[in-house]
């Protein structure tokens, strides 16, 4: 039987757990937004978000697992290391219409 272990942190899931290089959480009314976005970042080869693997037996989306905290307070970067991730960020998205799902507000 493969070990759950319960991470802490979450800012949108109630349980979130850990199970060897992967994260799995419940699926929420925008997962298929969350998941078309993952995938696209993907294919752009963004490289700081986690990578969507599909979905487990127990209905839970399967994520890569990205070491280290969710933050809760003020984050602490510099703003080189804001600049960067944004424009990686801004042209692995700008024109690009995610066509697999609409985000719900």
């Amino acid at each position: 039987m493969v070990k759950e272990h319960i991470l802490s942190g979450g800012r949108t899931a109630a349980e979130i757990v850990r199970i060897g290089n992967t994260v799995r959480r419940q699926i929420g009314p925008n997962s298929d937004f969350t998941h078309a976005l993952l995938k696209l970042l993907e294919r752009k080869r963004f490289d700081y978000s986690p990578r969507f693997l599909g979905i487990d037996e127990k209905g839970r989306e399967i994520l890569t697992f990205i070491k280290g905290s969710t933050p809760h307070e003020n984050i602490k970067w510099t703003n080189d290391q804001l600049v960067t991730i944004h424009v990686q960020y801004l042209v692995s998205v700008l024109g690009i219409q995610i066509r697999e799902a609409i985000y719900k507000i």
